[in-house]
């Protein structure tokens, strides 16, 4: 339509044409939501997909490992536990990761394993041995505490170095590294040697009992011979007998709790035995995690 002044007027827009443009756009709205959750979807589709294809190659890698070992020493890889009369085995044992535990379960089915509890026993040995030094370092406030607790740490770290150098095996359907020394006896009894300094020949037939009960269950669940836990014992006696020495001759068992040398020796103690329990740990986590990927 046109006026006197040549313009045109554009009719005002109807309301149907209004409610078209509102939902075309909450169509779009809608379909580009739609669209980003269908290229998440896609990605964690692809993610899951990416660590299933992993996982597969582990299994493979360590499905390969298990058979070149079982190459390597066919007789006590293709050894053959008997089932007692009437057991059968659960379906779960041929789901396990290693032949070892494979191995543990069926001869517990079977009547011819350790016990259980002292599997448990003796899977936390060192754990409990950890658990005795950390109580004693916090209870007592003194340098021998720490001093032993570095001492430990050491020796363990000793010990993983005679084992490399050693070389030797370990029982059938035992973990394939070294086992001498058994690093549970030697620590064990590195500790027990220790504290039977300190507190006298009261404790020491006790302490000696720890440590013997630690190397005997060693043995009894396969982990190590009779002759490992016997050179094991005997290093950590020997080692705790030179490291306690080296603490009495340098006179820093003697020093005078009130004195301000006496403060600075149980700080630098602390610290380097916090260090050690760190490295400690770092390290048996390491070991812990590459065993699993085998």
């Amino acid at each position: 339509r046109h006026d006197g002044s040549h313009k045109i007027e554009h009719p005002p827009p109807r309301a149907g044409a209004l409610a078209g443009a509102r939902r075309a756009r909450h169509r779009g709205e809608r379909a580009l939501r739609e669209t980003r959750r269908g290229v998440v979807q896609r990605a964690q589709q692809a993610r899951r997909a990416r660590h299933r294809g992993e996982r597969a190659s582990r299994e493979t890698r360590r499905g390969g490992v298990q058979r070149s070992q079982q190459a390597k020493s066919p007789a006590s890889a293709r050894q053959h536990v008997p089932l007692a009369s009437g057991a059968l085995c659960c379906p779960s044992v041929t789901g396990l990761a290693s032949d070892r535990r494979r191995a543990r379960v069926v001869a517990q089915v079977a009547g011819t394993g350790p016990v259980p509890l002292l599997s448990v026993l003796n899977s936390s040995s060192k754990w409990l041995v950890i658990t005795w030094q950390l109580a004693a370092l916090a209870l007592r406030r003194d340098l021998v505490s720490p001093f032993v607790v570095i001492g430990m740490v050491a020796a363990s770290f000793f010990c993983s170095t005679l084992k490399s150098a050693i070389g030797h095996a370990r029982p059938s359907g035992a973990r394939a590294d070294p086992g001498m020394p058994s690093s549970h006896a030697l620590v064990s009894a590195f500790a027990s040697t220790a504290w039977a300094l300190e507190l006298g020949s009261g404790a020491a037939l006790g302490l000696g009992a720890v440590a013997a009960s630690v190397g005997a269950l060693r043995v009894v669940c396969g982990d190590h011979t009779w002759e490992q836990v016997a050179v094991g014992l005997g290093a950590g006696v020997a080692c705790a007998l030179v490291w306690m020495s080296a603490g009495v001759s340098t006179g820093l068992f003697a020093l005078d709790s009130a004195s301000r040398v006496y403060s600075i020796a149980r700080a630098g103690l602390n610290g380097v035995c916090a260090v050690g329990i760190l490295i400690f740990a770092v390290r048996k986590a390491d070991k812990f995690r590459i065993r699993e990927a085998r």
